[in-house]
């Protein structure tokens, strides 16, 4: 709106009222539009500009000033303008209107500029002004204190930062009445009454307990014990993230007497985190600042707890620590994974020492952090650190690293940990490292030669998974640099590596035949190898029928015959996620090329297969079955994998295979492998245990994130049948396109949710919907499903 509308005197009703940080802006603030609103007790209209233009040059509005139950007004960040000047100029009005605002309680101009100093004419039941950075001038009004309306048990709020204010602090403004004089929640008290800058005021502590003020200077020596830190200027800025942690800190432990500088430490380095990266805007922030005790906040694990727990991070969920066990209540864990953090993560953390044990902030894709990491540098007790799907930023993997000298997981992938090299120097000292990824990330190829990665990277003898899918190498020789293909040699020398992982990860060349001795896991798919695969494999890697090696090799451009080691069941896959290899299988070109008819014990892998082409057909909208001929597609991984997993199994049924079939075109389709969540998929043959699957023999289907309908309960379907009733994947990292042959479900799937999954996609025609007239709820929000409009289908 052209400023504030005369429009909104229709509401004669309203009591509580915000339009800020809006468009009703550029235009003035009407008297008209509040003449009626006789009720209004709340109102903000921050953040916006208006025109000048009340009663006279020194006003507002007389409609709106003299509303006589508005007891709270904001105004933050609000620029008026003068109205008759071309263009418009800037126009500092003074407070005087305050006068005729009688009925105010509290007040917020913060970052409004103002002409003149503070007014005489406060309103007398006035306890909370908030004048930080208004750009006043003149004395503090003497007057002040007898005009406000204080008490001991409600002490007023008096906000004054930033200011050019002279002269001397009225003495009545030196007492508890008065909670704050120029910082959020710092207590003004007796000792620093003529204090310009709240960390100017020290006092010692008291037999009860830190005052407020020597909690504050407390946390100066902390910010200026480290040099990375810079020095005390921080706290000069009362919006910066360490002046409001200070203030929070202060505010929260004051006067407890079982209070010690450590506790003082951690609070402060934690409300740092919390201002630093907008912690009002968390998805989880339970107890956060509220409860004194930092140990009750969400997501934080303090030592005298045995084990610290985080949910999402990868392969390590459980951190059991044992070494640093004592009864201590310093921090040893922070995990805020997926958690909406933005902003940029504080050097404060440093100060955390070699206590801490645990940093877990993946997944929170706006959060930042940037050369150098000099806060590694205190933080030599740090076991894992995962940093995954952030905004870090390096040039390459950075040297600081070899600070975290006790680091044992890592994780980096898909980070601004990029465009740069692989360097040795950041593991040389990293000899306890177990896990590491560093894939979804763009590096340049330097190592000791042409032919391998850096000696103390790939000589790290600790180091049992390494994860490098999806990394792109670049020769930094060339201008601009061009992408470089390595070649595997380098993991001969990865002597301890039990499971490597290189999914699309272009190489040269072809399989190594010096792979490590304990290797169980190799997945290559889509690297663009060549040659053919070794004869040694089976003898090179370690593999027992009670842990059977897994081998991926899709996607590549490999001849020859497969070695004959290969065809047991000491391989649980070859070529595709969980499906088995077995005897009857191993000189098939493709999988479904291998066929055979049922037997009274029940479905072999061949006749399996043949139901699953009888479904592939039976629907138009999927077209034939050619799309087994390419072994690579989705639909033969899938009916490769039900094949394996349902055969010999005199209790399964068509629908069974059905089922199974579909829900592994899902699987395929999407890239499973790359899920966040997928416990049970593929590997147990009764998919109504998979996560995210519910059956028709279970009465409620629960899906968690999904909106204002988080349980759905079934009625009219419900019966004893295994078929599935609900795919809940919400948030579960899904990529690639969504498989038609869902609707191969039919009327008895109810529940369909794949929100928040912004990657995958599905297209025009949705044909597949003709078969699914049981869905009752489908969740495809924030998804990157296309149709022109919304689709008749």
């Amino acid at each position: 709106a052209d400023g504030i509308p005369t429009a909104l005197n229709k509401l004669t009703k309203l009591e509580y009222f915000d339009c800020q940080y809006t468009y009703w802006s550029e235009g003035p603030i009407r008297g008209e539009a509040f003449e009626t609103l006789e009720n209004l007790k709340y109102v903000d209209i921050g953040d916006n500009s208006y025109d000048w233009g009340g009663n006279d040059e020194s006003t507002l509005p007389s409609d709106f000033v003299g509303l006589n139950s508005l007891t709270t007004l904001r105004m933050n960040n609000v620029i008026f303008q003068d109205p008759m000047t071309e263009p418009k100029e800037q126009y500092y009005p003074t407070l005087s209107f305050m006068g005729d605002m009688t009925s105010l309680t509290a007040a917020y101009f913060e970052d409004t500029p103002f002409a003149g100093g503070l007014p005489t004419n406060l309103p007398s039941g006035l306890q909370i002004l908030s004048l930080n950075e208004c750009g006043l001038t003149g004395t503090v009004p003497s007057n002040l204190v007898a005009r406000m309306n204080c008490s001991t048990e409600v002490p007023c709020v008096l906000y004054l930062q930033g200011n050019q204010l002279t002269g001397s602090i009225p003495s009545g403004l030196c007492n508890k009445e008065f909670e704050a004089l120029g910082g959020d929640a710092a207590q003004c008290n007796d000792s620093c009454c003529t204090c310009v800058g709240i960390l100017g005021c020290l006092s010692e502590p008291t037999s009860e307990g830190y005052t407020e003020q020597s909690i504050l200077g407390q946390i100066k020596a902390f910010q200026i014990s480290e040099l990375y830190l810079g020095d005390d200027s921080v706290f000069s800025n009362v919006n910066s993230y360490q002046a409001r942690a200070a203030a929070s800190t202060a505010s929260a432990l004051a006067g407890n007497a079982r209070i010690e500088p450590k506790n003082i430490l951690n609070f402060y380095v934690l409300a740092c985190i919390y201002y630093a990266t907008n912690g009002g805007l968390w998805r989880f922030k339970s107890n956060w600042l509220v409860d004194s005790d930092y140990c009750n906040w969400y997501g934080i694990t303090c030592h005298n707890e045995a084990v610290v727990e985080c949910e999402d991070i990868s392969d390590a969920d459980t951190l059991f620590i044992t070494d640093l066990l004592d009864t201590d209540d310093r921090v040893l864990g922070i995990c805020l994974t997926f958690n909406r953090l933005t902003g940029t993560w504080p050097a404060e953390t440093g100060l955390l020492g070699g206590y801490l044990a645990l940093l877990a902030i993946d997944l929170n894709d706006s959060v930042e952090a940037m050369e150098p990491y000099d806060w590694f540098d205190s933080m030599s007790g740090l076991k894992q650190l995962y940093a995954g799907s952030t905004s870090w930023e390096a040039d390459g993997i950075p040297t600081a690293l070899n600070k975290l000298t006790k680091l044992e997981y890592f994780d980096c992938q898909y980070t601004y940990w990029s465009e740069g090299p692989i360097r040795g120097e950041a593991f040389e000292t990293l000899e306890n490292l177990k896990y590491v990824d560093i894939g979804d990330n763009s590096y340049d190829w330097g190592g000791n030669d042409e032919s391998t990665l850096p000696s103390d990277f790939v000589g790290l003898n600790s180091l049992t998974t390494l994860r490098m899918n999806n990394v792109i190498f670049q020769d930094p020789m060339t201008e601009p640099k061009e992408q470089y293909y390595p070649t595997l040699s380098f993991m001969g020398d990865m002597t301890s590596l039990t499971a490597a992982y290189f999914e699309d990860t272009p190489f040269a060349g072809g399989l190594p035949t010096n792979l490590p001795s304990g290797l169980q896991i190799l997945s290559l798919n889509e690297c663009g190898l060549t040659g053919t695969v070794p004869s040694n494999l089976v003898a090179r890697m370690n593999c027992s029928t009670e842990v059977p090696c897994v081998l991926y090799l899709q996607g590549n451009q490999l001849t020859g015959s497969i070695p004959s080691g290969l065809c047991n069941k000491e391989f649980e896959a070859l070529g595709g996620d969980a499906a088995q290899c077995n005897d009857s299988c191993c000189t098939c070109v493709g999988i479904l090329g291998c066929l055979s008819e049922p037997t009274s014990e029940g479905y072999t892998e061949q006749s399996i297969l043949g139901q699953i082409k009888a479904f592939q057909i039976s629907e138009l909208y999927l077209g034939d079955d050619s799309v087994f001929s390419n072994v690579n597609s989705y639909q033969a991984r899938a009916a490769a994998s039900t094949a394996s997993a349902l055969a010999g199994n005199a209790r399964i049924e068509p629908k069974n295979i059905l089922n199974f079939y579909v829900l592994a075109c899902i699987y395929y389709a999407t890239n499973g492998g790359l899920w966040r969540f997928k416990s049970n998929w593929l590997v147990d043959s009764d998919y109504c245990n998979w996560y995210g699957i519910t059956c028709h023999n279970e009465a409620v289907v629960e899906c968690e994130d999904i909106s204002d309908a988080d349980t759905l309960f079934i009625t009219d379907l419900l019966d004893t049948d295994d078929r599935v009733l609900g795919i809940c994947l919400t948030f579960n990292r899904l990529t690639g396109t969504w498989p038609a042959e869902t609707g191969l479900l039919g009327g008895y799937l109810a529940l369909l949710a794949i929100d928040l999954n912004d990657s995958v996609e599905a297209m025009e025609p949705y044909d597949w919907f003709d078969s699914m007239s049981g869905l009752k709820q489908l969740y495809a929000g924030s998804t990157s499903w296309e149709a022109d409009g919304i689709p008749t289908a």
